[in-house]
């Protein structure tokens, strides 16, 4: 008999852009679960692989905005079972840098007794390309292997993996290699490739949306799910056209062959360097278009989501000062 879905949310990452996104949505629909749920992990050092300083004032604002919202904030560590339990379905919105605690996360997870997993994915579809075996997307795809492994032990456990292409509010971050403040851009690939975007507020109620599905014990198809949703495909053309209106100033782009790419991300490598090898990958990802979503899309079957156009998106951005120095 199905279930009407997964009612009991923890997010981990919650004070992420991501991670909080997705709770602003949970809070809006507070109604149709039965418990939220912020992890707050006590036990990070600042010396730990991932680690990305957030001012302890903004994280204290975020955990209290979380709060007056119905949100229980959820205090403990990856190694015990404590925080977890009770909770239906954990959702990893964990950066780049981090996402190699995941395994270990959902090991001890389901020991607590949760059975659903979104894992950081947000992104490109793995099958795209050589997506598989590219650096940047490699504990992306050592998590999926991990979780099949885990279902041939516990034949409840269930997945759901969300897949937009890229976000577009950091598409055109210097860290993607383009350069907003000098008005220059300098991509692997040509002018004719493209890529897939979707905003963060759509990406998150999406997100939400799909954990109100039905779930039946007896279908694994209801609870080992893939997920694409559009926001639109765009050449970089396009794109730093689009740039020189919002920022009322020219461009001048170099596009470069793929080749450099790999060169980069060889130095990187041998440098010990893996901020800068996960950014040559990447840019050869988007360059060979790896981040375009393939069809079939899910947007129709959750019609009450709004995706704002793509240049109200990046103008409130650049506005924001987002464009500058973003890195995932």
């Amino acid at each position: 008999m199905a279930s009407p879905g997964l009612q009991s949310i923890l997010v981990i990452g919650p004070t992420g852009a991501v991670g909080l996104s997705i709770l602003r949505e949970l809070i809006k629909r507070r109604s149709e679960f039965k418990r939220i749920g912020a992890f707050n992990r006590t036990s990070r050092s600042e010396h730990e692989k991932g680690f990305i300083p957030v001012h302890d004032e903004k994280r204290k604002e975020y955990f209290d905005e979380l709060e007056a919202g119905g949100v229980e904030i959820v205090t403990g560590n990856y190694e015990h079972t404590d925080a977890f339990e009770g909770f239906d379905a954990l959702v990893l919105a964990i950066g780049n840098l981090g996402i190699h605690l995941s395994p270990r996360i959902i090991d001890i997870a389901l020991a607590a007794g949760v059975r659903h997993f979104y894992p950081s994915e947000f992104g490109a579809d793995l099958a795209v390309n050589d997506n598989w075996t590219q650096r940047y997307y490699k504990h992306k795809a050592i998590t999926r292997e991990h979780l099949s492994l885990r279902a041939q032990e516990y034949p409840d456990l269930g997945w759901s993996y969300i897949m937009i292409g890229r976000f577009t509010e950091w598409s055109c971050a210097t860290y993607f290699g383009v350069d907003v403040k000098n008005g220059t851009g300098k991509i692997y690939g040509n002018e004719n490739g493209r890529q897939s975007l979707l905003p963060v507020p759509a990406a998150a109620a999406y997100t939400v949306s799909t954990m109100l599905l039905p779930i039946d014990p007896g279908e694994p198809k209801t609870f080992r799910r893939e997920f694409r949703f559009h926001g639109g495909t765009y050449s970089w053309s396009f794109i730093f056209a689009l740039l020189e209106k919002i920022t009322d100033r020219p461009f001048t782009v170099q596009y470069l062959p793929f080749d450099g790419a790999v060169e980069d991300g060889r130095r990187a490598k041998a440098a010990g360097d893996e901020k800068g090898e996960l950014q040559a990958s990447h840019r050869m990802v988007q360059g060979g278009e790896g981040t375009v979503l393939p069809q079939p899309w899910d947007n129709e079957r959750f019609p009450e989501v709004n995706v704002e156009p793509i240049e109200v998106v990046l103008g409130r951005a650049y506005e924001d000062g987002l464009l500058v120095g973003v890195e995932q």
